[in-house]
């Protein structure tokens, strides 16, 4: 989303890409929705294995969505997916808001990555109080990792799989909606 920018090498030389980073402040009211907030990437579990899952969320201001990234693993421990992420309102069934992007991951353990996009502002505007699902799709398949601890749990949301509610509503996608 950084039309202009530009990645550097570690000898200052210029790239023709832009790195996997997104950068925040917190001072203009960015909210982050869901983090999790405990120690390791969180679970992975059996029969968890799909090529398309998402996770709801509550707008909690009407900004506009800023980034999502997810934890996942690949079979065979391939981590690095092309992953696409659609906002659709309400639910899996919802209207698209905004651009759908596709991105790279960034490695983190023997088969993991680590997921993630963000959107310029205004590109994915949301209104206070509504319902969002962040849908991320790879046509090979992948597991997500998922909030293994109580305290992580998101009593605004949660996961679905082939746009399916996941166990009842009670598993989240272990990742961060800003």
């Amino acid at each position: 989303s950084y039309e202009g920018g530009q990645a550097h090498d570690g000898q200052g030389q210029p790239k023709a890409y832009d790195l996997n980073i997104t950068v925040f402040s917190d001072n203009d009211g960015t909210a982050v929705l869901l983090s999790k907030t405990t120690v390791d990437l969180g679970d992975l579990r059996d029969g968890y294995y799909g090529t398309r899952w998402g996770q709801t969320f509550r707008a909690t201001t009407g900004a506009s969505l800023a980034a999502v990234d997810v934890w996942a693993a690949g079979a065979d421990h391939v981590w690095d997916l092309d992953f696409t992420f659609v906002v659709r309102k309400d639910g899996p069934g919802g209207e698209q808001v905004g651009p759908a992007k596709t991105t790279k991951a960034a490695y983190q353990a023997f088969g993991a990555g680590l997921h993630g996009t963000s959107w310029g502002p205004g590109e994915v505007q949301l209104e206070a109080g509504k319902t969002y699902y962040v849908e991320l799709t790879n046509p090979i398949g992948f597991n997500p990792y998922v909030m293994g601890a109580p305290e992580d749990a998101y009593a605004g949301g949660a996961a679905y799989q082939d746009g399916v509610l996941k166990d009842g509503g009670q598993v989240d996608l272990s990742m961060t909606i800003v």
